[in-house]
């Protein structure tokens, strides 16, 4: 693990509530907007149409940036690894010296009906972030953070403007690509898989499983037993970086996209720097 992966991780891990707190505020904004636009029954909808007929809607690019960060926290590990952790306790294929642990994870796994399954989630993150004839979400994140790290190396005394169009026009077509691909039940998705992340943090931080497994801190928990558990072996350092990076990324895009005239960021912008650390992080598959 290199030293900047390693930094991230302990910064987000030790920031975990905060990210999470994060994730809230950017439902609640898209849950006041859902108000505003269909009345009080919208609280009640799963399945919303689009909250307004503007190429980008703000408040469905910030369930894109929660959705963002969801996915790169379950490519860590959660909450799959507390699924299969509490499955192999309940079934007796995983044995492990706990008490009142065991009763939690039995009702975890028991519960396991009333949360969106792995399929359902996997299916979601690939109608958000996927490529297909509507356009390339890793091409055009990609495209806009090369575009912010140039901007944000600039030299002293160099035009602020000499970017601002190309910013402009790729935080438009990612907030645009975005904002059709988050109506109807992405956002009700979103706000049930914070939830089981936040769920499946609770479970990790149970004193008697913690001791059962010998690690304390959540992701020294999921790197040493991933492949135990999961079959696989994780390695959350990058993901957990992507995770918070990312939804900077969105989050700057639905607060800034819909601007009138040229989009060009503060120099102490928090997105140049989220920008920066998602390319440091993250390599476009070949």
């Amino acid at each position: 693990m290199n030293a900047a992966a390693s930094r991230a991780e302990r910064d987000v891990a030790s920031s975990a509530p905060r990210m999470l707190a994060e994730c809230e505020r950017l439902l609640a904004l898209h849950l006041h907007a859902a108000v505003g636009r269909f009345g009080a029954a919208a609280l009640g909808v799963i399945d919303l149409p689009p909250l307004s007929d503007d190429s980008v809607d703000a408040a469905q690019v910030r369930v894109a940036a929660v959705l963002l960060w969801t996915r790169e926290v379950e490519a860590a590990g959660l909450p799959g690894f507390v699924e299969a952790l509490a499955r192999g306790v309940f079934e007796g294929t995983l044995l492990l010296p706990i008490t009142t642990a065991g009763t939690r994870l039995a009702r975890y796994h028991r519960d396991r009906a009333r949360r969106l399954a792995p399929e359902e989630r996997a299916a979601l993150y690939t109608r958000c972030f996927g490529a297909d004839g509507d356009g390339d979400f890793d091409a055009a994140i990609d495209d806009l953070t090369e575009r912010l790290d140039r901007y944000a190396r600039a030299r002293p005394g160099d035009d602020p403007t000499r970017d601002a169009a190309g910013i402009t026009t790729s935080a438009r077509a990612l907030g645009a690509l975005l904002t059709r691909r988050t109506s109807g039940v992405a956002a009700f998705a979103a706000r049930e898989i914070t939830g089981q992340i936040r769920e499946a943090l609770d479970v990790l931080r149970d004193p008697d499983l913690v001791a059962a497994l010998g690690h304390s801190g959540v992701w020294n928990i999921l790197r040493w037993h991933g492949e135990a558990v999961l079959g696989r072996p994780l390695d959350p350092a990058a993901h957990i970086a992507r995770a918070q990076a990312g939804q900077g990324v969105l989050s700057w895009v639905a607060d800034h996209a819909r601007d009138s005239g040229l989009v060009i960021p503060a120099s102490d912008d928090p997105a140049l720097a989220a920008a920066s650390a998602w390319r440091t992080v993250w390599r476009r598959p070949p």
